[in-house]
């Protein structure tokens, strides 16, 4: 009997064996050993070892609602119908990262920066994990999505839903100062003494104060 090592990808759509649970009988009366498994979308659903190596089944059941949708020509998100800032994201990561042409390509694909493989042509997977991630339908108009780490690819476990403070102070070239006795961004140092960061850059790149001078 043929046996699985846990995370391994199995049939064409590269679902993850977790374990092997119960082994169940067909209406043909055949037994079928059966496993969780773990979909490329996040998800962990249950099914025939043989109908997943096999390729009947493919995925939790997120690709058939794909396939739905397609049929239906719209997913509801596109901008053609009002839009989502969420497929807004999706449009701009994967044109970042894969599409040469693109304004932004060199500093993303052009850099290394990668796309999520299962993400680039379903927009419905990126939607279920970012669903069942943050328990959000959209991303809300006061937050963004951003990367964790600057030099890691759109992927789960790198992204998250942040307040635009929060992402202004992640980007690459912040101008970052060292105040009482820690690595801050001039933003958050303005903050933390109640200043305008406006201020506070006059202060440091016109008049040429130390920080300590700055913030008096």
């Amino acid at each position: 009997m043929k046996t699985y090592k846990k995370n391994q990808p199995l049939g064409s759509y590269g679902c993850l064996f977790l374990e092997e649970v119960d082994r169940k009988i067909s209406a043909a009366g055949n037994v079928r050993r059966c496993a969780r498994f773990k979909c490329p979308c996040g998800a962990t659903f249950s099914a025939s070892i043989g109908n997943v190596t096999s390729g009947q089944v493919r995925s939790c059941g997120c690709l058939r609602v794909v396939a739905v949708l397609r049929r239906c020509l719209t997913h509801g998100h596109s901008p053609a119908k009002g839009g989502t800032r969420l497929y807004r994201f999706w449009q701009s990561m994967k044109d970042r990262c894969i599409n040469p042409r693109s304004s932004g390509y060199r500093h993303y694909g052009g850099r290394g920066i990668e796309m999520h493989g299962p993400w680039v042509d379903d927009f419905w997977a990126f939607r279920c994990w970012f669903k069942r991630t943050f328990d959000m339908e959209d991303i809300p108009q006061d937050r963004s999505m951003d990367r964790i780490d600057n030099d890691g690819p759109y992927a789960p476990g790198n992204l998250r839903v942040a307040t635009l403070e929060e992402q202004a102070s992640n980007k690459r070239n912040n101008h970052y100062l060292m105040f009482q006795g820690r690595k801050m961004t001039l933003a958050q140092v303005a903050r933390a003494v109640g200043m305008k960061p406006g201020t506070l850059w006059r202060r440091l790149a016109v008049k040429q104060q130390s920080v300590e001078e700055a913030v008096k």
